[in-house]
This record gives C-alpha cells, structure tokens and sequence, in this order.
C-alpha cells in the first residue's frame, strides 16, 4: 500500500506543479486588453525621464507578447496612436526600435502561412493604401531608412520566395515613397 500512496502523491503533485504553471502563464501573458490598460493606467504627462522610460519598455514588452491578429486590435482600437503621440522623437525611436522588428516577424510568419490568393489581395491593397499615402506622414528619411533597413532585411531573410513575389511591388513603391521624401527633403523652400 505505501507505494500506491507514493505514486498518488507524486501524480498529484506533478498536477499542482503544472497548475501553477499555467496559472502563472496565464498571469504574465500579453493579452491587448493587458497593453491598453497598461498604457492607460500609465500615462506618461508629467513623468521624468526614468519613469518614462520604464513605461515604455513595459509596454514594448506587452506589445511585443501580442499576435499579429492581437497587434491589429490593438492598433483598432486607438490606442496604440494615442500612445506613441504621448511620445516624444527620441521615445518614439526607441519604442519603435523595441517593437518593429517583432512585429516584422510575426507579420512575414502571417504572410508565410496564408494562401496565395488572399495574400495577393493583402498585396494589392497595401500597394494601393501606399500608393494614396502621403510619403510626409511616415516620419523623417532617417527614421524611414532606418525602419525600411531593418524590415527589408528581416523580409529577405525570412520571407518565402512566394511571399517576396507577391509583395515585390509593394517593396518598389516604398523605396519610390522614400526616394521622394529624401528627394523633398533636399530641396529648399
């Protein structure tokens, strides 16, 4: 009998370890509602400079945790801009340096998985939303360079060679956006 209670004992501790473990994954998971309420319940007015950083990191973390479906709520909802225009030029950069190349990822992921029809059609309508955005709107040539590096070099290293295909168009056009912005740029009023 001893050994039947060993076993039971054993068997019902290992269901308490792996409990606690989903219990604490469950708590530190980023879920979009966690990220909105964390920005919300932190807003950045009147904090010095540390506490502003810790802020953002925080919320990089979170924003970082969320699927590209989750990101896309995010994004929805408004609270996302609402954050970043909190920021300033320096926070911005920093921010976007903690989560872009992330969301790159899960987004190349996305479109590595998708069928080809609707990821063409993904294609074409990003192209079209490019092609009606105002190039002004994306930032300045350094930051677009920047952000264009980086996104270029996770694309070509993770990309499929279909999903290269479909979106070389939308490649071209925003090496065209930046071309004309640096081109803007130059130029003197």
């Amino acid at each position: 009998m001893p050994i039947v209670w060993r076993c039971l004992l054993t068997l019902v501790s290992i269901w308490l370890v792996a409990a606690g473990a989903f219990v604490a994954v469950q708590h530190f998971r980023s879920t979009p509602q966690k990220f909105m309420s964390y920005i919300q319940e932190h807003p950045l007015q009147g904090l010095d400079a540390v506490q502003r950083a810790s802020i953002i990191d925080r919320s990089a973390r979170l924003l970082n945790g969320l699927s590209t479906q989750q990101r896309r709520e995010v994004k929805k909802s408004g609270a996302l801009r609402s954050f970043f225009t909190q920021l300033t030029e320096e926070e911005r950069r920093r921010f976007l340096n903690l989560t872009l190349p992330e969301g790159f990822r899960q987004m190349i992921a996305t479109l590595n998985e998708m069928e080809p029809e609707p990821r063409k059609k993904l294609a074409e309508r990003t192209l079209r939303d490019l092609r009606n955005s105002d190039s002004s709107e994306l930032g300045s040539e350094s930051d677009i360079e920047q952000i264009f590096s980086e996104g270029r070099a996770i694309f070509n290293l993770e990309a499929s060679p279909q999903v290269k295909l479909d979106f070389a168009g939308v490649i071209a056009e925003v090496q065209r956006k930046k071309l004309n912005l640096a081109t803007n740029e130059v130029q003197p009023n």
